[in-house]
């Protein structure tokens, strides 16, 4: 049993009953220390590498979220097939074993991308860690420098075509209404158009803003089904729901909502990073720029 683990399991073991949540896209630390203990987990830090550098749960291995990004900073895409086995392979990803992911974002957006990404490549077998490294201390757990040996893989991609929305499909969601149901996981302030990460401001017509912080507790663990039910209940279940967001990680993140509460649901990757530099492409302007 790993040292850094150990008190901190036995602990669980004899004062908690714990259930593991099958169902759940989502780990907490108590049921990830007791996974770790009875099956092959491979723990993915999705952190840029200098902060894994620094300090990273035991046994994790540094796969930063950026390289899930054709072009990290200019577009949300992400990688094609090629690169995808490349990157997963040298991860050591395996068929069937479960890959758990954490970050310290306070809504867990990096873990949320690579995540997304495993799963539009076809693994399955994914969690994420709630409340991320900041949980994870808070439970006790602590942190080294020792990096992870990594015994490679050979990954094979499957695309899932029913992860990813397109630029096609974006516009597509705009314009048509009866079928479709479009939101922006952007910050409020970034949807009316106050801030923006891209050439343009303002946000996709037909749009509904469901800011990505509003799924967090304020220590950033999500929040409950139920509160989350409430959150989305005015999108209806019978559309085909897309996100977008800045660049593809918040709308990752509310991916996996969705789907968990029941919805048909893609995540348009390439985003505002994307539709907000194409000038061909119609928004919602400010107000004050009307």
């Amino acid at each position: 049993m790993h040292s850094r683990f150990a008190a901190f399991y036995f602990f669980l073991i004899s004062f908690t009953p714990l259930s593991f949540a099958t169902t759940s896209f989502s780990i907490s630390v108590e049921e990830f220390v007791e996974a770790s203990q009875s099956q092959k987990v491979i723990l993915i830090d999705a952190r840029p590498q200098k902060f894994y550098k620094e300090g990273h749960i035991e046994n994790a291995i540094s796969l930063p979220f950026t390289q899930t990004f054709t072009q990290f900073g200019k577009t949300g895409r992400v990688i094609g097939i090629p690169e995808a086995q490349k990157l997963f392979s040298n991860a050591g990803i395996q068929p069937d074993v479960l890959v758990v992911a954490y970050d310290n974002h306070p809504a867990s957006l990096m873990a949320s991308r690579v995540l997304w990404t495993l799963l539009t490549y076809g693994h399955q077998n994914i969690k994420l860690l709630d409340g991320g490294l900041n949980a994870a201390e808070r439970a006790g757990i602590e942190l080294t420098q020792v990096e992870h040996k990594i015994t490679p893989s050979n990954f094979v991609p499957s695309f899932n075509p029913q992860t990813y929305a397109s630029r096609k499909t974006a516009i597509e969601a705009s314009s048509n209404l009866q079928d479709f149901a479009l939101i922006d996981a952007r910050e409020i302030e970034h949807y009316q158009g106050e801030k923006s990460q891209a050439k343009r401001f303002g946000h996709i017509p037909n749009s509904i803003n469901i800011d990505f912080r509003l799924n967090m507790q304020t220590d950033g663990t999500l929040k409950s089904r139920a509160e989350l039910q409430t959150l989305y209940q005015d999108i209806p279940k019978d559309k085909q729901v897309v996100i977008y967001c800045h660049m593809g990680d918040a709308s990752a993140l509310e991916y996996f909502i969705l789907r968990e509460l029941g919805y048909q649901v893609a995540s348009y990757d390439a985003s505002w990073q994307e539709w907000g530099n194409d000038f061909s492409l119609p928004i919602i302007k400010p107000a004050s720029e009307k």
